[in-house]
């Protein structure tokens, strides 16, 4: 099991990350994530955007899932009545499988703890189906 998965996140919610300790590995100006290195991708249903790789360390998955949270609900907040979809999606170990759970934000309230600890769960089985942090 690794102690680094890549992760691949939009842009603007990359920068955030930046001031958890967090790092920016790259750019990538594709949105077909699962052409590229990352095992796990996170998305904006319905949202183009740039994705950026980050290394997210196994001790950060919290701090990550929070940061997540709170920059989805800033997101919400910019514009009433909305909803804001979010997908996790992680490659399996084997060949051509894959995971994905969904969430909604809305403007109306915050993520619940138990949405943002599935969340965490998601990220903490993908690093155990990882062998190590660049396949």
């Amino acid at each position: 099991m690794p102690d680094e998965l890549y992760v691949r996140v939009p842009d603007d919610l990359a920068r955030d990350l930046d001031e958890e300790g967090i790092e920016e590995v790259e750019q990538v100006r594709s949105l077909d994530w699962l052409s590229q290195s990352a095992p796990i991708a996170v998305s904006v249903v319905g949202v183009a955007a740039n994705l950026t790789t980050v290394l997210l360390a196994k001790d950060s998955i919290a701090r990550f899932a929070q940061r997540l949270a709170s920059w989805a609900a800033g997101r919400t907040r910019t514009a009433p009545g909305s909803v804001l979809t979010i997908r996790f999606d992680a490659q399996g170990p084997d060949e051509g499988s894959r995971s994905s759970i969904v969430a909604e934000v809305s403007a109306a309230g915050a993520l619940s703890e138990a949405d943002i600890a599935r969340w965490t769960s998601f990220l903490a089985a993908a690093f155990t189906d990882r062998r190590d942090a660049t396949s």
